[in-house]
């Protein structure tokens, strides 16, 4: 059987990156034999094993090789009477060529053959630690700019007496054979994003469409396709979509010649900015701190909020907390526990301790007095901690809310220890909990507070607030081009007005009543699901334990036209962050197209066990 690799009976060999590709002969049997003995934690297989799949599967087989051998496999084959699914058995590298991308060269090269053309699906099992495995199916559905499924696949005790860990199965379809051919009409728009943009993407790949325009907490894509918001931007767009009281004083602010970009320079909007906040927002919170612009994102004040605690205290260590999300760039990674994002990034994790988060042992255990013996004890190994950093509610970590007495004790413990407590703000502040401050419900005062997102009305801005007497700062100490957005400036002292009455905290609070109750009557009309509720204002998250349930949940909402994303280290809690200003019948109608998901998604779920134990071809 011929195909695209194949000319006049000569095989072509593919290339990539000084990487040769082509399919096996019985005579690279045994070498492969040696490259997944050596490539744990792959299953060996007898040498005969891979002799057959060099003699009788070789077509959907593919060895990759440099100037010093065979330094790659991949098997792969098509499961009987499935022409449209091609099953990924084992990817193996030899260890030294890693991360070079090797993996997904071949499986491009594979699909490359016009012989599987009729393939539209692929599927493959991987062990949950297996998190490498996880990372190259989900860049290689990204490639085909299709989707990924989880289910599950086998059970460990089907391995009988060894010792293994459950199999799930990853489900990568449907796609183009060609991707490079897909048209520019509707959806397939994507085009120009998946081959000139950075593999890096993710919103693009879970809420694949090109959207267009926007208002409230409507968004439309150019299809004229209208979505239910249930995302605002992860937290940036609390007041909705170009908020009119925005795009008004935006429009004037230009038409005026209004300055864009200053610097920390004094402008007219910085000078409104400032006044308002402190009349508005501060002084009637009887909190009295200083203001620092230190650049246009949260990871922009995370990173200078270590910085000043350090310097104020003149040690390095600095405590987080289990599931902790506070940004990507390094000093903020380090603090950041999600090792997706911390285990290729080869940073130094010194200078950082992790304690449990409030609720991480379960009700029974009080972590404050956990950390509490840390710091008692001069032998723990525990530096003297510069500051406490902490997310009231931890909103990428999987919607983990920390009660009003757990803040409360570990603000007195912060104090009693003399260590700076600073909470990061940035997704949770801005009114995401009722009031404008997250820590607002404890009744206690950080000593920094970070804050970003929605503070800038969906434009980028950042805000380090801090005691006064905490303010050392040298002049031009600390400086950075981005520092003052003056067009932010403007939509912020305009979204302030929201703030001059407690009436949108009331809306938030019924409107959270709203969502809990929902999601409390999900959990108990579907017992199978196993789901937890946990949320404060208008932040919820339904976490639901089987894996790859939510991914589906979240695909299926969005074929219905509404965008929530998913959160914690699994993508096993479906987090609601909606608009605090969104319409109650709109919020209704996403909340009945969820609760119609889930039945359908559990329906879709059952099918595939009856299939299983029908003893019919596994999905």
């Amino acid at each position: 059987m011929k195909g695209n690799n194949t000319t006049g009976g000569v095989e072509e060999v593919g290339t990539y990156g000084g990487f040769r590709f082509r399919h096996p002969t019985v005579e690279d049997g045994d070498t492969i034999w040696r490259l997944v003995k050596h490539s744990p934690p792959l299953d060996l297989n007898s040498r005969y094993s891979y002799l057959i799949l060099c003699k009788h599967f070789r077509e959907t087989c593919v060895i990759g090789e440099n100037d010093k051998g065979i330094v790659s496999f991949l098997s792969t084959y098509k499961p009987p009477e499935r022409s449209d699914v091609l099953f990924i058995w084992q990817v193996a590298v030899a260890r030294h060529q890693q991360g070079k991308g090797v993996a997904s060269a071949m499986v491009k090269y594979l699909l490359s053959e016009e012989y599987l053309k009729e393939v539209t699906y692929l599927e493959t099992s991987v062990t949950p630690p297996n998190r490498k495995s996880l990372a190259l199916f989900k860049s290689i559905a990204g490639y085909l700019d299709t989707t990924i499924e989880k289910q599950e696949f086998l059970k460990g005790e089907d391995f009988g007496a060894n010792e293994h860990p459950p199999e799930i199965l990853l489900r990568i379809g449907p796609f183009t054979h060609a991707p490079e051919e897909v048209s520019d009409e509707g959806s397939a728009g994507l085009k120009v994003f998946k081959e000139k943009e950075s593999e890096v993407r993710s919103y693009s790949r879970a809420f694949p469409t090109v959207f267009d325009h926007a208002h409230g907490s409507i968004i439309y894509d150019e299809s004229n396709n209208r979505y239910i918001d249930f995302f605002a931007g992860a937290g940036t767009l609390n007041y909705g979509h170009n908020n009119p009281l925005v795009t008004e004083a935006l429009i004037e602010y230009l038409q005026n010649d209004g300055i864009v970009h200053g610097l920390d320079k004094a402008t007219t909007s910085k000078r409104r900015f400032i006044e308002s906040f402190y009349s508005i927002i501060l002084e009637p919170r009887d909190l009295d701190y200083k203001i620092q612009f230190p650049g246009p994102t949260g990871t922009n004040a995370v990173e200078t909020a270590l910085k000043l605690a350090r310097m104020i205290k003149g040690t390095s260590n600095i405590i987080a907390f289990t599931n902790a999300f506070h940004g990507l760039t390094m000093g903020s990674l380090s603090i950041t526990g999600n090792d997706f994002y911390r285990d290729e990034s080869f940073i130094s994790r010194n200078n950082v301790a992790f304690m449990p988060y409030d609720g991480y042992f379960g009700d029974s255990i009080n972590t404050v007095d956990y950390l509490r013996k840390f710091l008692e004890d001069s032998s723990s190994g525990l530096d003297d901690p510069a500051a406490v950093i902490v997310e009231t509610v931890q909103g990428e970590g999987g919607v983990n809310v920390s009660s009003i007495e757990w803040l409360r004790q570990l603000s007195e413990l912060c104090h009693e220890f003399d260590i700076l407590l600073i909470v990061d703000d940035i997704q949770v502040g801005n009114g995401r909990t009722g009031p404008f401050f997250s820590f607002e419900h404890a009744g206690i005062t950080p000593d920094i507070v970070t804050l970003s997102k929605s503070i800038g009305g969906g434009l980028p801005l950042s805000l380090v607030l801090m005691k006064p007497e905490l303010d050392i700062w040298k002049p031009g100490e600390h400086t950075g081009t981005f520092r003052g957005n003056n067009l932010a400036f403007v939509a912020a002292t305009q979204l302030f007005n929201y703030w001059k009455t407690d009436e949108l905290t009331r809306e938030i609070n019924k409107k959270s009543s709203i969502v809990r109750k929902r999601l409390e009557t999900i959990r108990d009309r579907y017992p199978q699901l196993e789901a937890d509720v946990r949320g404060r204002g208008l932040i919820y998250g339904l976490d639901v334990p089987h894996r790859g349930f939510c991914e589906n949940l979240a695909k299926a909402a969005f074929d219905r036209n509404v965008i929530i994303e998913l959160a914690g280290a699994e993508d096993n809690v479906l987090k609601f962050l909606p608009s605090l200003i969104i319409e109650e019948e709109l919020l209704r109608e996403g909340l009945d197209i969820i609760e119609e998901c889930v039945e359908e998604v559990l329906k879709a779920e059952v099918l595939i066990h009856q299939t299983r134990t029908s003893g019919d071809v596994v999905l």
